[in-house]
């Protein structure tokens, strides 16, 4: 995996959250915090729970400490609110990859998780793991918004590299 990879799921991962909030924004304020099956209790507590992973990865890869206690932290208990830092999250995360070089990839991330316990692990993994780990309680929002009067968006990968070539086709022929 090379960098352009990861910077291509970084605008992924934008792109996929932008159609994930759109899409929730559509719900009454009750039916976006109503309790469901599902690990983080509902559409807005799993929304956090992403939003604060990628805050602590995001800080571990930029060398900045951060304090969590707990996994399930709301951030943010209005649905603007989060959006918007939703938004500037993958703002920053798309900057800190295009400053990024391949020799990045392969240095060790030394971290101590919230349990105190160190790790070494090369940061391609770990902005593997972050990535994956956003897509994989996206799901989950996907999952819950099945549920209700919001039609779930797509946000399969292979739609964004459609939705990107499409745009610089655009871009090429106007």
């Amino acid at each position: 995996m090379d960098l352009e990879y990861f910077q291509t799921l970084a605008r992924y991962n934008k792109w996929a959250n932008k159609r994930i909030y759109t899409a929730c924004a559509e719900l009454s304020l009750d039916e976006y915090k109503k309790q469901r099956q599902a690990t983080f209790l509902s559409i807005h507590m799993t929304l956090n729970h992403i939003l604060l992973i990628d805050r602590i990865w995001l800080s571990r890869i930029r060398n900045k400490k951060i304090t969590i206690k707990t996994l399930r932290k709301e951030l943010y208990t209005d649905r603007a609110a989060l959006r918007i830092a939703r938004k500037l999250k993958d703002d920053k995360i798309i900057l800190v990859l295009k400053r990024f070089r391949h020799k990045h990839l392969d240095k060790k991330l030394e971290y101590e998780d919230r349990r105190g316990q160190f790790h070494s692990n090369p940061t391609r993994y770990i902005l593997g793991h972050m990535f994956n780990h956003a897509t994989h309680h996206r799901g989950n929002v996907h999952d819950m918004l099945s549920q209700t009067s919001a039609a779930p968006p797509s946000i399969d990968l292979i739609d964004f590299v459609r939705h990107e070539q499409a745009k610089k086709e655009k871009k090429k022929g106007g």
